[in-house]
């Protein structure tokens, strides 16, 4: 009985240390290679349903008027008086070019101006009296003719005393009239326009702002050659900003100029902007198909900054699509993707969307209505993986 005992225990030992390494065999199996099992995500239902009241586009801020500014003129940079962030005002002078010898050009020409106002002065003063001469050579011309007529003088007496000082007279008036006008005035008139060109050149070489704004870049120091082709500086006027964002065919014949909006700009605050659509374009982008619009903001703080996105709520129709969570959205290499759940197994299918409230979007195309879809968790997900659900919503 006592060995009938002992074997029946060990035949038991050894079945339960096979059943033993037979378990242990099978969780290893059913663990990923990490050893980490099933992710767990929570999920939803897609469904039907109205996005909101309206619609969200997304767009980019930039300032509403904003200058690149470059020089007219290579030079070496003498002076630079903005920096970034300096407040600066139309027509101030923001930069200067060492520019000694469009200086000196310009001294030269108004002495040039000077010489030939003063010929010039000249000329008139000797026009003046050689006017005055012929006048009275006229006058003492006319009376010899009465003379003549009346026998107080002989022909030969008038042509000697009259006559040839009249016309000596007249030649050196014509004379003078001729150096005044075509000599004189015309050497003035170059002079003024060469004293006029020489101001220019220099006026080039000083760098003066065209709009009143920020600095908002500065891309050159005192001592570097300034170029023609490149700004020194970018001046941005943020007292108002606008969004530039983009609206399908069915949306745009809703917009119209003009109309109020609110705008939402997550990196600012969690409260609203009040916009305005200042355009809308009569014209599809080729590429998107969509059409560009504009929303003005005034933007007194300057909190807005050129760069940062924004979220424009717009007034919709309200139809009913189907929508999901825009949690389980997310965008991989210019695609939107979600995750759906088949069999316990993540599966990742691409969609096409729609509109947004912030919320939920509208899905157009690539998932069905009732299909599981993932909404925590998307970031430990791949496609393939096995899943434990924790939770289902909706």
């Amino acid at each position: 009985m006592g060995k009938w005992l002992v074997w029946i225990i060990a035949v038991c030992a050894t079945a339960g240390l096979l059943l033993t390494a037979g378990c242990g065999g099978k969780e290893a199996t059913d663990k990923t290679s990490g050893g980490t099992g099933p992710v767990a995500v929570e999920t939803v239902k897609a469904q039907m349903g109205i996005i909101g009241n309206g619609y969200t586009v997304s767009g980019k801020i930039e300032a509403l008027e904003s200058a690149a500014v470059v020089s007219k003129m290579a030079g070496r940079v003498a002076s630079i008086n903005a920096d970034v962030g300096s407040v600066v005002s139309a027509g101030e002078v923001l930069l200067t070019l060492d520019a000694k010898e469009l200086a000196a050009a310009v001294s030269q020409a108004e002495a040039a101006v000077a010489l030939a106002e003063s010929a010039r002065v000249q000329s008139q003063a000797s026009l003046a009296l050689a006017r005055a001469d012929f006048e009275a050579a006229q006058s003492n011309y006319e009376r010899g003719k009465l003379l003549l007529a009346e026998g107080a003088i002989s022909q030969s007496d008038f042509d000697n005393k009259f006559a040839l000082a009249f016309k000596s007279s007249e030649a050196r008036y014509l004379l003078a009239q001729e150096q005044a006008g075509g000599g004189a005035d015309a050497q003035y008139a170059q002079a003024q326009a060469a004293l006029q060109l020489a101001r220019a050149n220099y006026a080039n070489s000083i760098i003066t702002s065209p709009i009143s704004g920020i600095v908002t870049a500065k891309n050159i120091k005192p001592g570097e050659m300034a170029s023609t082709s490149s700004p020194v500086l970018s001046i941005d006027n943020l007292d108002k900003v606008v969004v530039l964002a983009n609206v399908s065919e069915a949306q745009v014949n809703r917009l119209k100029e003009g109309q109020e909006v609110d705008v939402k700009v997550g990196a600012v605050s969690a409260g609203l902007f009040k916009g305005k659509i200042t355009n809308i374009s009569y014209a599809a982008n080729q590429l998107s198909k969509s059409y560009p619009i504009k929303v003005q903001i005034e933007n007194p703080g300057h909190l807005l900054k050129p760069g940062m996105f924004a979220e424009v709520r717009l007034p919709g129709g309200g139809a009913e699509v189907l929508t999901v969570p825009g949690a389980a959205v997310f965008l991989k290499e210019g695609k939107h993707f979600v995750y759906v759940i088949e069999n316990g197994v993540a599966k990742k299918i691409e969609v096409s969307t729609g509109n947004s409230d912030g919320e939920n979007i509208a899905i157009t195309s690539g998932l069905n209505e009732g299909a599981e879809v993932v909404v925590s968790g998307v970031e430990d997900l791949q496609d393939g993986v096995k899943v434990a659900v924790k939770s289902t919503s909706g």
